[in-house]
């Protein structure tokens, strides 16, 4: 009976060392980047993390090869290419760059950013071609001493400032202050009339 205690104590033993054994190897990676196994320590997890942060943060898709974790990596690589693809849609206000972003919530970034960029953009272009118009506008009713073109300013200043021109030029040139009248601002009636007066 001492005998087969004996034996099955050393079956036991054995059976746990295996089983230790194997625990060891569930909790390593496959290989690494020379091709050994590897153990992937609490300490790996964590700089993966801080080399993921590091290339999100920095668009460095060079530190997202350093990961040891395969999903991190592909994950890494991922987040890092659709940060580039934003900046780029944005840049060129292009939204079919967005679809090369593989990450849904990264995608719809990209659309709404590229999209706010384009419509700033449109915004801005009208405002200047307006501006660009009313200035054409101005110059028009100046060229041709038309007062009536400057009530088709947009702007009750430019109106005021488009009469001011044609009228004390008006004045000017036909020595008559009364014309000045017709500016519709008081400041600058009197500045008028004391222009054509000191001639």
């Amino acid at each position: 009976m001492k005998t087969y205690s004996k034996i099955l104590f050393l079956i036991l033993l054995i059976i746990l060392t295996f089983s230790a054994c194997n625990l060891e190897d569930n909790n390593s990676e496959p290989t690494n980047d020379t091709g050994t196994s590897q153990e992937y320590t609490e300490s790996d997890k964590l700089l993966d993390n801080e080399l993921f942060q590091f290339a999100s943060s920095n668009n460095d898709a060079e530190s997202c090869n350093k990961i040891i974790s395969e999903d991190l990596k592909n994950e890494c690589e991922k987040t890092v290419n659709a940060s580039i693809v934003t900046v780029q849609a944005v840049e060129n206000r292009d939204l079919k760059l967005c679809d090369g972003i593989d990450l849904p919530r990264f995608k719809d970034y990209c659309v709404l950013a590229t999209t706010k960029e384009i419509d700033a953009y449109n915004e801005t272009r009208e405002k200047i071609e307006r501006k660009k118009a009313m200035s054409e506008l101005e110059q028009k009713a100046i060229d041709e001493g038309n007062v009536n073109l400057c009530d088709q300013q947009e702007n009750e200043d430019k109106k005021v400032t488009c009469k001011y021109n044609i009228l004390t030029n008006q004045a000017l040139n036909n020595k008559d202050s009364s014309l000045c009248d017709q500016i519709g601002d008081e400041s600058l009636i009197e500045h008028c009339k004391s222009l054509v007066d000191s001639r």
